[in-house]
């Protein structure tokens, strides 16, 4: 018997590989660490060390994409989610609008509620150098710097254990994540239910790293070294800077939103397998979601972004 649940530990852990979002729940949860990063013909996905893996299932349970693998018949309401209302908006700072992917509504409203004590911490992810950075924090200017939209995977949920910590000493906190990110959240930290708010960003999909190896490859001089590459902000629709250094020099390169979201992501060439079976890009489990307000009226050259925002409590 325990070679039959073996076998099919290590089948499911497989698929887990090939249909992994970058989500991070299964290496947050794993209490043996014996989940960890790895690429594998330019996907970056998780591997499993057996000599470590004293299976729990925890990682099978809460993952995502496996969960949205095996779903049947998935309806338009579960796509959906309840809807209160619907809005557009920006901030009313114009540095954070400006700053930010698209109208910087989720900026202010984390801010608003950490200065209004509302919640104790924020959850944020940013880049540095080209690998996102989840942070639990307080502080302002780490929330403006997580500022953007980061489209490749993040991983972010691997801090989950400094998140059950916090909760654990009373912390309220706020998750602003990606729908597949929130959903996995929502079943392991059901316990802390009411001291988590959740705010969705809209998704698509993500990009696996060998389209980040394109961009490189196709925007950077010859010789070029690449130091890091920035999230996509500045406006509407947007841009996203690469720093690299050539001949000595330190040097950065703006990619225009239409050239990075070019025809391979529009055609979901280079979304992960488990993006694709996923229903749920407005984020159904979040408290607010925000995206782009791709709407004619918002949409005009040169704007400094608007925020589509649905509230769902």
């Amino acid at each position: 018997m325990k070679t039959v649940t073996s076998s099919i530990l290590i089948t499911q852990h497989q698929s887990m590989s090939k249909l992994c979002v970058g989500c991070g729940i299964c290496l947050g949860l794993c209490p043996s660490n014996a989940i960890n990063l790895k690429v594998t013909r330019s996907v970056l996905t998780v591997n499993f060390d057996y000599s470590r893996c004293i299976k729990c299932n925890l990682c099978v349970k809460a993952c995502p994409a496996l969960s949205n693998f095996y779903r049947k018949n998935p309806t338009i309401a579960d796509a959906l989610g309840k809807i209160e209302k619907v809005f557009f908006g920006y901030s009313t700072n114009d540095n954070i609008r400006y700053h930010a992917a698209s109208g910087g509504v989720i900026t202010s409203l984390v801010l608003y509620m950490l200065t209004q004590k509302i919640v104790d911490k924020v959850l944020v992810t940013k880049m540095e150098g080209f690998t996102a950075t989840p942070i639990l924090t307080d502080n302002e200017n780490d929330v403006i710097s997580a500022q953007g939209s980061i489209y490749f995977k993040t991983f972010s949920l691997r801090i989950l254990k400094k998140l059950l910590y916090n909760l654990k000493k009373g912390k309220r906190i706020c998750i602003v994540g990606l729908p597949c990110q929130i959903s996995a959240l929502k079943k392991v930290l059901e316990s802390f239910e009411n001291k988590l708010y959740f705010i969705g960003l809209t998704c698509s999909h993500v990009n696996e790293i060998w389209y980040l190896h394109h961009i490189i490859r196709k925007y950077l001089p010859k010789n070029a070294k690449p130091i890091a590459i920035g999230p996509r902000k500045d406006g509407w629709p947007g841009e996203t800077k690469i720093f690299f250094k050539s001949h000595n020099n330190f040097r950065e390169l703006t990619v225009p939103q239409s050239k990075f979201w070019g025809i391979l992501p529009s055609l979901n060439i280079s979304s992960p397998l488990g993006c694709l079976l996923c229903t749920d890009h407005l984020a159904s489990a979040v408290d607010i979601v925000a995206g782009d307000a791709s709407h004619p009226k918002f949409t005009k050259k040169g704007s400094s972004g608007v925020s589509i925002i649905i509230a769902r409590t």
